[in-house]
């Protein structure tokens, strides 16, 4: 691949100057930055919006992560990250996960950060983690002419600069890479990547003593509960605190998983996209979810605190808020 066919051809049907930076193959705006030599905060990147059951691409610089907030006193409360099956579906003859910071040309708004608009020139995706595109800073205004503007970003800590050594003619000597995993490399991570692995079921019938006890042996705040080959709920430290020891009529002697437990589970797949399991556990306002594999088989949970070590700050935010509000 080179560039996006449907990127080319609006760029030739806007007569927008640019040059065609070809680099080895990379996954992350932060690894292309630092594969070109370029700084970062003159890369921009995209990130794919859901808004009112529609589209939008926010744009800003790869030394830069969203502030999801910022941009909701913006555009409202009811903006979203879309998922990877989503951007896919948007982005269909670009590679996975390499969105050009063009929107209309695919039918799609954008909203620009002022921190990426005031650079003297712009680098982009081109469609294929192999492409750059190199404007000034006049051809990026036309292209972003009818857009808003505002400032919904900041600069990630783990950016540094590289040595004057990397520096290209013409280009900024203060060259930055980012270090630690950006927003898309986040994005595509699978759940399987990150769940609780090995987690067991126990029957409707275990007394309650022995499901505290097992939580407390293996430091988890929930276990599954399954029959006939089938989870058929979950039993959560909440779950044993209000619906049992807040019980006026609580025997902790005979109480079972089936007293107390959360009836119509909720399951993922270990092959989803993180931010799928995400936006469904913030739909669902839970805290947890049992992981299932092709063959339905439980092979797993995924936690807020599994999130945590592995989502992008914004993802997590917006998730933690959305679970905490039904507390």
């Amino acid at each position: 691949m080179a560039i996006a066919p449907t990127l080319q051809k609006y760029l030739a049907a806007e007569n927008i100057q640019y040059e065609v930076i070809p680099h080895e193959l990379v996954m992350t705006s932060a690894r292309t930055a630092e594969a070109c030599h370029i700084p970062g905060d003159r890369l921009a990147k995209s990130i794919v919006l859901r808004r009112d059951g529609e589209y939008m691409l926010a744009i800003l610089p790869a030394s830069h992560h969203l502030r999801l907030s910022d941009l909701r006193t913006s555009l409202g409360d009811n903006v979203h990250m879309a998922d990877e099956t989503e951007i896919n579906r948007l982005f269909s003859d670009c590679a996975h996960g390499a969105v050009p910071a063009v929107g209309k040309c695919y039918g799609l708004d954008i909203i620009v950060d002022d921190s990426i608009a005031a650079q003297p020139d712009i680098y982009m995706e081109a469609g294929d983690h192999e492409t750059l595109l190199h404007m000034g800073h006049a051809q990026f205004v036309r292209l972003t002419a009818d857009a808003p503007h505002g400032r919904f970003s900041a600069h990630d800590r783990g950016f540094c600069a590289l040595p004057a050594a990397f520096a290209i003619p013409g280009g900024n000597p203060d060259r930055e890479v980012n270090a630690p995993e950006t927003q898309e490399r986040r994005l595509a991570m699978k759940v399987k990547d990150v769940m609780h692995k090995g987690v067991d079921w126990v029957s409707p019938d275990t007394p309650l003593t022995e499901l505290a006890k097992l939580m407390r042996a293996h430091d988890i705040g929930c276990i599954p509960v399954g029959e006939d080959d089938k989870l058929v709920g979950m039993v959560t430290d909440r779950d044993i605190v209000c619906k049992g020891l807040a019980s006026h009529s609580f025997d902790a002697v005979r109480a079972t998983a089936r007293d107390v437990m959360t009836e119509g589970i909720h399951c993922c797949r270990e092959d989803d996209d993180l931010a799928k399991a995400m936006h469904h556990m913030e739909k669902l306002q839970v805290r947890r979810l049992p992981v299932i594999n092709k063959s339905k088989r439980m092979v797993g949970i995924i936690s807020l605190g599994d999130i945590g070590r592995s989502a992008s700050g914004d993802m997590l935010t917006e998730t933690v808020r959305s679970v905490s509000a039904h507390h």
